[in-house]
């Protein structure tokens, strides 16, 4: 089964310009193309978009995403596997302390709200 780039658009909730410039970027692997010259998206391809986009979503630099694909899609894989891991593993743990960062923070707005809602009369322009 093949899809057209506007379905991929609308299943992603991604632009078309954004998954052409993924494509000619090399952030994802080459399209196949039918005899006129038009995208034709398998799921393999949809699965590649829904990686990159949790990637870039978390941080990860396209630069590390190209790295990915690039050693995913030598002759091997195996040969490149614990270099893809070592990618994944690090951003993980970067992804992970940006969320123990975040919920650090989310902590201290929790705070000022319950501190606002319990003293709604304080003084305008005076950080409490």
């Amino acid at each position: 089964m093949s899809f057209t780039i506007k379905d991929v658009s609308d299943k992603l909730n991604l632009s078309t310009h954004t998954i052409r410039y993924y494509e000619k970027e090399g952030v994802i692997p080459k399209v196949k193309r039918n005899d006129n010259g038009v995208r034709e998206y398998t799921t393999t391809d949809i699965q590649w978009l829904e990686l990159v986009c949790c990637l870039k979503e978390t941080g990860m630099p396209l630069k590390n995403i190209k790295q990915i694909v690039r050693l995913s899609l030598v002759t091997n894989t195996e040969d490149t596997l614990e270099e893809r891991l070592e990618i994944l593993t690090n951003h993980k743990n970067k992804v992970l302390e940006h969320m123990k960062s975040t919920e650090k923070n989310l902590m201290k707005i929790n705070k000022k709200i319950d501190y606002y809602k319990g003293n709604v009369n304080c003084k305008e322009g005076k950080i409490q």
